[in-house]
């Protein structure tokens, strides 16, 4: 069995790349982990998990992706930019249950679905207001 997370990545990035805006600035996007002192929108993906669904043979996984979007504003934070983010991250990730990504080295990704959708937090913090959303989508990947 060999490991897709590599290919997984590079593919989320190729489709995300910087089209995902929001007050026409782009909304960056980084992978595990945010640099230090990062602020405003922005979105953080993960490949926390995978399992085996199919046998060891045929080399079949479940891939699990998660995406946190952030989001602050000055004095109130009315979730728009939250809602209107994750809005275009399902636009470009996950049109239909048939969507799938382009990935290289023998690897093939025949289905997608939503795990979930949630709300993770609101903060204030003096005059910040933060909101925060976490995503989940799973990849099916064969090899």
């Amino acid at each position: 069995m060999r490991s897709c997370n590599l290919e997984l990545r590079k593919a989320i990035m190729v489709v995300i790349g910087n089209n995902i805006t929001f007050d026409s600035s782009i909304v960056p996007i980084f992978y595990n982990f945010a640099p230090p002192n990062t602020n405003g929108n922005y979105i953080v993906f993960s490949i926390p998990n995978q399992r085996e669904i199919g046998t060891f043979e045929t080399g079949t996984v479940a891939v699990n992706v998660q995406f946190k979007i952030y989001t602050s504003s000055i004095n109130s934070n009315s979730g728009v930019p939250l809602d209107r983010i994750a809005e275009q991250l399902y636009n470009l990730l996950y049109t239909n249950k048939e969507s799938v990504l382009v990935l290289g080295n023998n690897f093939n990704n025949f289905g997608v679905s939503l795990q979930q959708d949630i709300i993770t937090s609101y903060i204030e913090v003096g005059n910040q207001v933060y909101i925060d959303r976490q995503i989940n989508f799973e990849y099916k990947i064969s090899s």
